[in-house]
C-alpha cells in the first residue's frame, strides 16, 4: 500500500512508472510461486529452511527502503522490486507447514485461522505505517522521505522478530 506513495513522493516516479515498478513485484511473486516448491523439495528438503531463506532475503531487501533505494538506478530498482516479489513468495511455505501440524480433521480450521491472521497482520501493519507517516505530515506540508523511512522500520522490525522466532520452530516435512 505504501509503495506507491513512496515511489511517487520520494522517488518522484510518475503514476505510470509507479504502476510498472509495482508490477515487477507481482511478476517476481508469480515467478517465485512457480519455483518455491521445487526449492523446498529438491534443493533445501525443508519447508522451514525455504521459508526462512526467503524471509531473510525479504528482510535484507526491505532495508534498502530505509534510504539506499533513493540512490540506486532505475534498473536496480526494477531488480529490487522483482526480488521482493521472489522473496515474498517464500511465505506460501507456511501453508504446508501448518497443514502438517494438525490432524486432517482440523486442517481446514487451521488454514482458515492462518489466512485470517495473515490478512489482519497486513491490514494492521498498513494502518500503523499510515499513522507513522501521518505524524510527519503534521509538521510539514509535504511527506518527507524520513516519514517513509520511519514507517518502513515497523515492518522491518516485525519481520526481524518473526524470522528470529520462527528460527526455533520445529521443521515439519512431509516424507
Amino acid at each position: 500500500l505504501w509503495g506507491g506513495p513512496y515511489l511517487m513522493e520520494v522517488l518522484k516516479l510518475s503514476r505510470a512508472e509507479t504502476g510498472q515498478m509495482l508490477m515487477y513485484t507481482s511478476l517476481g511473486f508469480i515467478c517465485g510461486s512457480l519455483l518455491v516448491d521445487s526449492v523446498a523439495r529438491k534443493l533445501l528438503h525443508s519447508y522451514k529452511k525455504t521459508l526462512l531463506a526467503g524471509q531473510l532475503l525479504l528482510l535484507l531487501l526491505m532495508t534498502v527502503f530505509l534510504g539506499p533505494a533513493e540512490a540506486i538506478s532505475h534498473g536496480a530498482l526494477v531488480a529490487l522490486f522483482f526480488s521482493l516479489g521472489l522473496a515474498v513468495s517464500s511465505g506460501v511455505m507456511i501453508y504446508p507447514i501448518v497443514r502438517s501440524m494438525f490432524p486432517v480433521r482440523m486442517v481446514g480450521t487451521a488454514l482458515t485461522s492462518l489466512n485470517f491472521f495473515v490478512l489482519m497482520g497486513a491490514a494492521s501493519m498498513q494502518q500503523v505505517m499510515g499513522v507513522i507517516i501521518g505524524s510527519f505530515q503534521k509538521m510539514t506540508p509535504a511527506v518527507p522521505s524520513e516519514a517513509f523511512h520511519a514507517a518502513f522500520q515497523f515492518p522491518i522490525a516485525s519481520q526481524a522478530v518473526a524470522v528470529a522466532l520462527f528460527f526455533f520452530a520445529r521443521d515439519y516435512w512431509e516424507r
